[in-house]
């Protein structure tokens, strides 16, 4: 069993490291079809169209992409002003509380996710605003994707904060002194 789940925790960790490249390419390809879109638009009157809207995909896309890799590095902006100044102990129960809270809301956020999509797959509704004929569920579809990879990455934080506290004893009593013997007791 521990080999199954360490070989699923490898494919995860490959999962998460394909969709943050991808995440990186719409970086770069955004930044250059930007650039291009301006230069070709201000010296030739010409831009290319459907650029803005692509480059709006394309920033949810890379934000559902990269989100898990960066939970699984601890990148994530937070503010730890106050927990810096607790306890191992009382981080740790912290972080499984957050983690436990966490996989909660992306499970909601991947049930009705996968109902939107799904909705908008069925229905066929593109966006007038957007690319003309364009179907919605095309990058709606990212949402679902990266609230599931944000569970798994929740559910694996939560069993490493488990762990952790398993492994240094955290919630084993610390000996004392007994005043009259100076010996420990537990």
């Amino acid at each position: 069993m521990t080999e199954i789940l360490r070989r699923l925790g490898n494919f995860f960790d490959w999962v998460l490291n394909a969709a943050v490249f991808v995440a990186g390419f719409l970086v770069a390809w955004q930044t250059f079809s930007v650039t291009a879109n301006t230069l070709l638009r201000y010296l030739f009157n010409s831009p290319i169209t459907g650029v803005e809207n692509i480059t709006e995909y394309g920033i949810l896309w890379l934000t559902f992409l990269a989100a898990a890799w960066l939970l699984k590095r601890d990148k994530h902006i937070r503010v730890d002003l106050v927990t810096n100044l607790l306890g191992d102990k009382t981080q740790a129960i912290i972080n499984i509380i957050n983690s436990l809270m966490a996989i909660v809301l992306c499970v909601i956020m991947l049930y009705y996710g996968i109902q939107v999509t799904a909705e908008l797959f069925v229905t066929g509704e593109s966006d007038p605003f957007k690319i003309q004929g364009f179907p919605k569920a095309i990058p709606v579809s990212i949402i679902p994707f990266g609230f599931l990879l944000l569970t798994v990455q929740f559910i694996r934080k939560f069993h490493s904060n488990i762990t952790y506290i398993r492994k240094t004893d955290l919630f084993k009593k610390k000996p004392t002194e007994n005043v009259t013997t100076k010996e420990k007791t537990i």
